[in-house]
């Protein structure tokens, strides 16, 4: 059951690399970043959701919350808009 769960993570980040590429190319990357993240954020909110009857993570501390969203600008914003770009070129 792991090496399939790895195997299959595997192909989906070749498949998102393949597809963030072309796409990028077409769409220019600030687009291409913003959808992804938008459509990331609707995954999660939904798996959360049920999991834990919360679309956004509102019984965390401020300070907790403060670090996530700082991470995830960071992390998934800046870190990936520099690396797609990146690839481009």
């Amino acid at each position: 059951m792991g090496e399939s769960l790895a195997l299959a993570a595997a192909f989906g980040w070749v498949g998102s690399s393949v597809f963030l590429e072309r796409a990028s190319k077409e769409t220019g990357t600030l687009a291409v970043n913003l959808i992804r993240l938008i459509i990331a954020l609707l995954f999660l909110g939904v798996i959360t959701y049920v999991k834990r009857g919360l679309v956004l993570p509102l019984d965390v501390t401020k300070e907790s919350l403060k670090f996530l969203s700082i991470s995830g600008l960071f992390g998934l914003f800046l870190g990936d808009f520099f690396y797609i770009n990146h690839i481009l070129k």
